[in-house]
């Protein structure tokens, strides 16, 4: 198996090399596109990936996340209790913004620490918990888990305390939004879904949360977040006019 897996990562980086073929110009995307620093994390986790041939895949994430942590973090003990999993996922998340997310994760409601210790600690693999946290409560066996796509875009552009409070606070809501479209259930406990935010990363913060008008919205600021649900599998976050909502019920479209 061990082999099998240096195989498939091996396959992966030789295809991404080669997805715009330039036979004169060389692997273009890959030496002059592809960023150094998520190349280089790739790489520093094929050590722990090797193990997924021999331990369950919580348990390698978890190791994984653990060891970033420790990275990111020297100077900090190792999470552990209830946002433990929380605690390391916005680290690796956030990257060279860890400090501030932890910081910034502190100054939150306990209502919404609680849900985001709550729904990033979910593995989305039936009888699988990551031990940090101590997962044995009775929501934690339901499903289905989330996967926020675009997440951790959204926390690296956080320079400063307001905007990385308010960048976990619109993850917050993401994760309660895509509660109410797939509430919790013992029999989706092994699903997980996808909740697309790339509008949301995509503006600055103080747009994204409200707190300034985009110079090009010609709504005037009547503007609302909608996530909307695309599939049995996946939603996306969108920021539509105030008035779309009307045609969304009356189509029948969830959100």
């Amino acid at each position: 198996p061990g082999g099998d897996l240096a195989f498939y990562f091996f396959h992966w980086l030789t295809d991404l090399s080669g997805a715009e073929g330039t036979p004169l110009g060389g692997a273009e995307k890959f030496t002059l596109k592809f960023p150094r620093p998520v190349l280089s994390a790739f790489l520093w986790s094929i050590p722990y990936l090797q193990h997924l041939g021999e331990e369950t895949e919580t348990a390698v994430v978890e190791k994984y996340l653990q060891a970033r942590f420790k990275e990111a973090l020297p100077f900090l003990p190792a999470p552990t209790g209830p946002m433990a999993i929380a605690k390391l996922r916005l680290v690796a998340m956030a990257q060279s913004g860890a400090e501030l997310a932890l910081d910034a994760l502190d100054m939150l409601s306990t209502a919404v620490q609680a849900l985001l210790s709550e729904e990033m600690a979910r593995t989305g693999i039936r009888d699988q918990l990551f031990s940090s946290s101590g997962g044995t409560s009775t929501s934690m066996r339901a499903g289905p888990a989330f996967l926020v796509y675009y997440g951790p875009a959204l926390l690296q552009r956080c320079n400063t305390m307001v905007e990385m409070t308010s960048a976990l606070s619109a993850l917050a809501a993401v994760y309660q939004a895509g509660r109410e479209l797939w509430p919790l259930d013992e029999d989706q406990v092994d699903q997980t879904v996808t909740l697309e935010v790339g509008q949301l990363k995509a503006l600055s913060i103080a747009i994204a949360s409200g707190d300034q008008v985009a110079d090009d919205d010609s709504t005037n600021g009547r503007s609302i977040w909608v996530l909307v649900q695309r599939n049995g599998r996946e939603a996306g976050l969108e920021l539509v006019p105030a008035s779309k909502v009307n045609e969304f019920m009356n189509t029948g479209i969830k959100f």
